[in-house]
């Protein structure tokens, strides 16, 4: 039986876990954005390149309060901690490849067409998942 004080730590988690999640969303549009409509592959690498600490500084937190709130519930599994561990690794790995991907590209005019492709695809994946994580999992305790 939880006390009145630990279930009001856990709700208060998953409310910070929820602003931080939320975060991402506007990070996301922003490239998507910024894929569709900046024709400079420079200052779009700018761009890009300038968001590319905070979406790991995002997943870095995200991470850190999931696994404090997952301690705090006694690490018991279940399918919304399985599919949010899920969502977030697709996020970190196809962003590293995403950042690999920009150092190869950069040299050449199709490539950075490729690049650009790329991250339209990629953005807009990551943006319909966080937006069905989202309202999948919701605020839930």
């Amino acid at each position: 039986m939880e006390s009145n004080g630990v279930s009001l730590a856990i709700s208060s988690l998953i409310f910070y876990h929820h602003i931080f999640v939320s975060l991402l969303l506007p990070i996301f549009a922003f490239n998507l954005f910024n894929t569709y409509f900046e024709k400079n592959y420079a200052k779009l690498n700018k761009k890009i390149w300038f968001c590319m600490p905070l979406i790991f500084l995002l997943l870095s937190i995200i991470f850190l309060t999931g696994i404090s709130i997952w301690a705090m519930l006694g690490f018991k599994f279940s399918w919304r901690i399985i599919a949010m561990l899920a969502i977030l690794l697709i996020i970190s790995i196809y962003e590293i490849k995403r950042k690999n991907l920009l150092k190869i590209s950069r040299i050449s005019e199709s490539g950075m067409k490729s690049y650009v492709k790329f991250c339209k695809l990629l953005y807009s994946i990551q943006l319909i998942m966080l937006i069905l994580a989202i309202s999948i999992f919701g605020v839930k305790v």
